[in-house]
Formats: C-alpha cells, sequence, structure tokens
C-alpha cells in the first residue's frame, strides 16, 4: 500500500508478512529535461537532440536558452516523480521559444 503523506513524502506500507506492517520512504525524484526540435523539409517538429536531463532548473534553462538561437523549438520542463510509487506529478514549463509539440 502507498500513502501520500504530502507533495513531498510518500510512504510505502508493506503488510504481506503478516500483522507487523514495514514502512519504507519513497522519495520523489525531480526530474528536470530539456528538448529542442528542428523542422524537417516538409515542415514536421523532430527532435533535434536526445532529451537531455539536468540537476538543477537553473542549468536547464540555461541550456534551452543556448539551443533556442540555433533550434525550431525548445522547451525545458520540471516534474516531480515517485517511480517506486509509479507516478509523476504534473510538468511545470521553465522555458520555453519556438514552436514545440504538446506538452502530455
Amino acid at each position: 500500500m502507498i500513502v501520500r503523506l504530502g507533495p513531498e513524502a510518500v510512504i510505502r506500507v508493506d503488510t504481506a508478512n503478516g500483522p507487523g506492517m514495514k514502512c519504507v520512504m519513497i522519495s520523489p525524484t525531480r526530474l528536470i529535461v530539456v528538448v529542442a526540435f528542428s523542422r524537417v523539409d516538409n515542415g514536421q517538429l523532430v527532435p533535434a537532440y536526445d532529451p537531455m536531463q539536468f540537476d538543477t532548473p537553473e542549468d536547464a534553462t540555461r541550456m534551452a536558452r543556448y539551443l533556442a538561437v540555433e533550434c525550431a523549438g525548445v522547451l525545458a520542463w520540471v516534474r516531480d516523480a515517485q517511480p517506486e510509487a509509479g507516478g509523476y506529478g504534473p510538468p511545470t514549463i521553465l522555458f520555453q521559444s519556438g514552436d514545440v509539440p504538446e506538452l502530455e
């Protein structure tokens, strides 16, 4: 069973081994990504590079601004991920420039 204590705290409660309960803290992981896009001859947007993951929003924003000079579109976003719980929070856009596909 997964118990959410708030936006930053989640625990997993293991009751499978009898009446005693074992709690394990699950730390949220922050996913910070920059994606850049180019246009091909038919006008379609395609990834210019593989998505890039960063440690801080500031680093991601700095890279996105740099790529915006040469790419048709750039998007930097962050979301709290909890892989152990199988879920992700909604994305927050840090920087957007040019044409980008809609973020899911």
